[in-house]
C-alpha cells in the first residue's frame, strides 16, 4: 500500500505478517471509505534491484483499476521503507549497544545462572543503543 504522508508517496514492505496486518487494518480504520485492502506478499528481492538501481519515479494507479482501462495514471516520486519485525529491532538494538566488556560479562551471568544481572546488561545496551531505535527511516 502506498501512503501519502505530507505529499510523499511511501511504500512500507514489511517483514513481519503480523505487523503488516496490523497497519492495514490501522489505515482501514482512519480511512472509513476507502476500497477494501489486503496485504500482498512480494519478493523483496525482485522489487530491490529497482530499488537499488536508483528507480525514483513509478506510475500510480487508483487501487482496483487495471493498466489499459482508460484509468489515468500519474507518474510520481515514491519512498520505500523498510519495516522490520519487533524482535529483530529489539535484537539489532542490543548488539549496537553492548561494549566489548559486556559480551563477556552477559556470557558469565548466562552460564552462571544470574538472570538479574544478564537482564540488566542487556537493558543497559538496549537503553545505550544509538541505532535501530526507530521502527523505520533511520
Amino acid at each position: 500500500v502506498i501512503l501519502s504522508d505530507n505529499g510523499n508517496n511511501i511504500f512500507h514492505f514489511f517483514f513481519s505478517k503480523h505487523m503488516a496486518d496490523a497497519a492495514l487494518k490501522a489505515v482501514t480504520a482512519a480511512n472509513a471509505e476507502a476500497p477494501e485492502l489486503r496485504v500482498s506478499a512480494f519478493h523483496l528481492g525482485k522489487c530491490w534491484f529497482k530499488l537499488i538501481q536508483g528507480h525514483k519515479m513509478f506510475e500510480l494507479r487508483k487501487y482496483g483499476k487495471n493498466k489499459g482501462d482508460g484509468t489515468t495514471t500519474s507518474t510520481k516520486p515514491v519512498q520505500f521503507r523498510l519495516v522490520p519485525n519487533s524482535k529483530d529491532l529489539m535484537g539489532a538494538r542490543i548488539l549496537t549497544g553492548l561494549k566489548p566488556g559486556d559480551v563477556d560479562e552477559l556470557k558469565e551471568a548466562i552460564e552462571t545462572p544470574d538472570a538479574p544481572k544478564a537482564v540488566s546488561i542487556i537493558q543497559s545496551a538496549a537503553n545505550d543503543a544509538n541505532g535501530f531505535t526507530n521502527a523505520f527511516n533511520e
